[in-house]
């Protein structure tokens, strides 16, 4: 490295607290101003993004910037400017030499950056600096890829300073009042600020300057400031007490006289258990990144020291907690190392009231101090984390409005993907103790949407705390929540079961079980029949299902209420709104309406229409005998269905073969032209709108069928005194399968009943027409212009009609 760059280049790591990373940036921002001087040299273009926790530590920055610069050239001067001055001003306009460095401050979190961008881009042989706070990063440059990696290919994060940093300018700003000091004080002030530092209400420049004024306070006390001006040394009687600082010494004192372990791999805060974080991963191969979940909460009254035991993969132990939400991290992050793996990242959700400043008492050293509950958690746990990572990379603080909380939830799991998505994949853990209630709902929202995502909580945790009044000596308990987490996707799945027959989430609660009776697997797999059966539009294997059922509720008996001699199940606490749900399904006496009706609850109108088609000739003819099938066609069974071979040397027919010839010999268009014949009943699903539309989805409100046959006759240009009916008698007759295979005779009315035939009729003419709808949607048409919400309605119209004939035939004549 150039020497002119090693000269002051110590003043930023004395002065401010950057990483290796940061400095190395920084270096190579210096070595590019050099190689810039050189003759003829391409000009590059340079953009430096500095990120900054405090205007103090940015105008520190700036400071020793300004002062390097003069060092590497005189040439090279700074021109800063705030975002709401550069709105109005155009850099092509300010005729900028290119000595000349451009740095823009006061970024604004909202504004629109069209205007920066085009600037930039018109004067890329410009260099520029924009400083901004993690806020305007995240809300609007990170937003902008060309902008945050292309314009500002560089980046710099001032991290916040701490007690070494802030020792170094502390003896640096009594050097430059002309004060000296002794070697004794030098090390015990450092120890001091050590001791105090991270937690002191006053920070950065107000900390310096306050503590110089209580020094320069006993100066005065003591012989006098002109004394130490004149070059008397500070000695170590300047130190200030802190309580804290001695409590740490008598600490320290006794750890070095007791002979123990030691492990110098990372130093945990004040009396927390020594751990050694892995610092390199177990083997070259990428390793999952390790995650924890969590909602922030605010503090209590004062911020109190207590132990939790844990006891979890094998290991047990106790960590020291300050704060509700570090108790988890530590056992995780302790637990984790054995495995030679790190926690590596933490995603909250925090409201506006845990990024604000409050002041508080600490219990231990009855210090008042001024933090928000976020930089304390960050302070607390910051040492158990993985140690190659920066803070930005470890501490994902996602904002909730719990008014709005669809942008957090958002947040959360755009978060989660990117990680799950990313080389290594993630492992998720999650802590439920924390955060206002409502953040709280937010976060169980956010756990069921992830497994939409397939990201599963490898495991759960919460924080039990004992009742010290009646075990004084007991500690507080960290516990495990997955098995409680578990009840979240087993009542998802039953949400899902019943709201909409589906069984996939109560499938993947089952599956996760470790033990499930026989009895209950069972019941979920006649469940599983039933769900793939409607779900597929399979008939037979829905029906079959349905049967499993039935024999399930007729043999099962009264759960036992004493708990004691066996565990009741979940699914046991369910298994009454399941039957609830099923209702007439599970009778021996159901029928297909009931099954009809059960889909069009669940919004199955696809299944719906499959059951009319394929099961309403079987309710029509093998169960009411309103209809009889030609007594010449004989029957044969195989594979559990019945056929009629109707003797013409081909294979045999189903019964819906057959009632469908008789169907569309009776209802069926012309030759195709828009008009129909005078004597041929038919409705297209197209004209469903202008029969049905004043009908809406009320249970109440239905078309009579006199009104019905009124606005069918004037759509089809039909005399409204043609009698139809008797087509119901003669229809068989001239019955087809096809245009080369007759069915004469197959059905006809059965003798023995007397039916409503209006009724009859207008069902068989909506029969026909849903049929073809389903014709329509089984292929996909892209020409399917059908309703269909005015296909619900006719659907609700044709359940209610069936129902009504039903009631209509004497139950003597059945």
């Amino acid at each position: 490295m150039n020497t002119k760059i090693n000269s002051f280049l110590p003043d930023f790591k004395t002065q401010l607290n950057l990483s290796e990373q940061e400095q190395t940036t920084l270096a190579g921002f210096f070595q590019f101003l050099i190689n810039r001087k050189k003759p003829q040299n391409i000009s590059a273009h340079y953009g430096l993004l500095v990120q900054y926790e405090d205007k103090h530590t940015l105008q520190a920055f700036l400071e020793l910037l300004e002062q390097s610069l003069h060092e590497l050239s005189s040439t090279y001067r700074l021109l800063n400017a705030s975002e709401k001055n550069f709105s109005k001003a155009s850099l092509s306009a300010q005729k900028l030499g290119e000595d000349d460095i451009f740095v823009l401050t006061d970024c604004s979190e909202t504004n629109n950056m069209m205007h920066i961008i085009s600037e930039f881009e018109k004067t890329p042989q410009l260099i520029k600096i924009v400083c901004a706070t993690p806020a305007v990063v995240e809300q609007r440059f990170r937003k902008n890829e060309n902008f945050f990696y292309r314009l500002l290919p560089r980046h710099i994060h001032l991290g916040e300073a701490h007690s070494k940093e802030i020792t170094a300018q502390f003896l640096s700003l009594l050097s430059s009042k002309g004060y000296t000091t002794t070697k004794e004080f030098d090390d015990e002030i450092a120890y001091y600020i050590e001791s105090i530092y991270e937690t002191a209400d006053f920070q950065n420049q107000k900390f310096l300057q306050d503590l110089l004024r209580r020094i320069e306070l006993q100066m005065q006390e003591t012989n006098g400031l002109p004394a130490y001006k004149e070059g008397q040394a500070i000695d170590i009687s300047f130190v200030p007490y802190s309580k804290r600082a001695s409590m740490r010494k008598e600490k320290e004192k006794k750890q070095a006289d007791k002979p123990e372990y030691k492990i110098t791999e990372l130093k945990s805060p004040l009396s927390d258990p020594p751990i050694s974080i892995p610092t390199t991963p177990a083997n070259s191969s990428p390793q999952a990144t390790n995650v924890l979940l969590l909602s922030l909460s605010t503090f209590s009254r004062s911020i109190r020291t207590s132990r939790f035991d844990y006891h979890w993969r094998g290991c047990e132990g106790t960590v020291i907690g300050r704060y509700q939400l570090d108790p988890v991290v530590k056992m995780l992050a302790t637990v984790l190392a054995t495995k030679n793996q790190t926690l590596d990242k933490i995603v909250m959700l925090c409201t506006d009231d845990t990024q604000n400043e409050v002041k508080l008492k600490t219990a231990e050293t009855d210090e008042i101090i001024s933090i928000s509950p976020l930089e304390y958690f960050k302070k607390q746990i910051r040492a158990y984390m993985n140690p190659n990572l920066e803070d930005e990379e470890r501490f994902v603080p996602i904002s909730v409005n719990l008014d709005s909380p669809f942008e957090g939830i958002q947040n959360v799991i755009q978060t989660l993907r990117t990680i799950q998505n990313s080389e290594g994949g993630l492992t998720l853990y999650l802590d439920t103790h924390g955060g206002l209630r409502g953040v709280q709902r937010v976060l169980e929202a956010t756990v069921s949407l992830l497994k939409i995502e397939d990201i599963n909580i490898e495991e759960a945790f919460a924080v039990q705390f004992s009742d010290s009044n009646d075990e004084p000596q007991k500690n507080n308990l960290i516990t495990l929540e997955t098995e409680n987490m578990e009840i979240f996707n087993f009542v998802s799945g039953i949400n899902e079961f019943i709201s909409c027959g589906r069984a996939d989430i109560l499938m993947d609660y089952v599956n996760s079980q470790k033990k499930i009776s026989t009895q209950d697997n069972s019941f979920v797999n006649a469940i599983l029949d039933v769900t793939n059966g409607i779900q597929w539009c399979c008939v037979p294997a829905f029906e079959t299902g349905l049967k499993t059922l039935q024999t399930y509720f007729e043999k099962e008996k009264p759960a036992s209420t004493d708990t004691s001699k066996h565990e009741t199940s979940y699914l046991e606490i369910y298994k009454n709104d399941i039957k609830q749900d099923y209702k007439n399904l599970l009778s021996t006496t159901s029928t297909v309406i009931d099954e009809i009706n059960w889909c069009l609850q669940k919004g199955f109108y696809q299944q719906a229409l499959t059951l009319i088609e394929s099961r309403i000739s079987f309710l029509l003819v093998e169960q009411w005998y309103i209809f009889k099938t030609n007594d010449k066609y004989k029957t044969i069974e195989k594979n559990n269905t019945v056929y009629y071979d109707i003797q013409d040397g081909k294979e045999p027919v189903t019964l819906n073969d057959l009632f469908n010839a008789y169907v569309y010999k009776i209802i069926k268009p012309d030759d195709g032209s828009r008009r129909f014949k005078s004597d041929i009943l038919f409705i297209r699903p197209v004209d469903f709108p202008k029969l049905f539309s004043p009908y809406t989805g009320e249970n109440d409100n239905y078309l009579s069928i006199k009104d019905f046959y009124k606005k069918m006759y004037r759509l089809n240009n039909i005399s409204e005194d043609k009698d139809f009916k008797s087509v119901l008698n003669t229809a068989s007759t001239d019955a087809r399968l096809s245009k080369y295979r007759s069915a004469s005779g197959c059905i006809a009315l059965s003798t023995e009943l007397t039916v409503n035939e209006d009724l009859l009729l207008a069902i068989l003419i909506l029969h026909k027409a849903l049929k073809d709808v389903r014709n329509d949607m089984n292929h996909a048409s892209a020409g399917f212009v059908h309703s269909l919400n005015s296909i619900s309605i006719v659907l609700r119209h044709y359940i209610k009609w069936i129902e009504e004939l039903g009631k209509s035939i004497n139950p003597k004549e059945k």
